[in-house]
């Protein structure tokens, strides 16, 4: 699984780098459907070690508003990661994750604003 992470990773980049949003919806719904305490998923640990929280967030801002889709799975993603080991939170608060939840709740997307709740 390792290995199929690093793959993601750098689907990841090239899909952020190239603006290909649905590529990278796809992404992300793979990533967050990957997190868990199954022996067949991985844990939040795994998915900040791939060092894409600050994508994500940079992806909540309003340069991307109207990308609602992506933006509502990178919320839903970074939901998932909160939900891990109390280190994995800390690590989202430090990485400045509250002050970019609050601007993304002026937004009209009804689905954002449900997954940052």
């Amino acid at each position: 699984m390792k290995q199929r992470l690093l793959e993601v990773k750098e689907a990841f980049y090239q899909a952020a780098q190239n603006c290909d949003w649905e590529n990278l919806i796809q992404i992300i719904k793979f990533l967050r459907e990957s997190i868990g305490n199954d022996e067949n998923k991985v844990p939040a640990r795994a998915i900040i070690e791939l060092d894409i929280v600050p994508v994500l967030l940079n992806l909540l801002g309003e340069d991307f508003e109207k990308l609602r889709n992506l933006q509502s799975e990178c919320a839903w993603l970074l939901a998932n990661i909160s939900a891990g080991s109390s280190e994995d939170t800390a690590y989202l608060f430090d990485q400045g994750i509250l002050p970019v939840l609050y601007g993304s709740l002026s937004t009209t997307n009804e689905d954002l604003h449900e997954n940052v709740y």
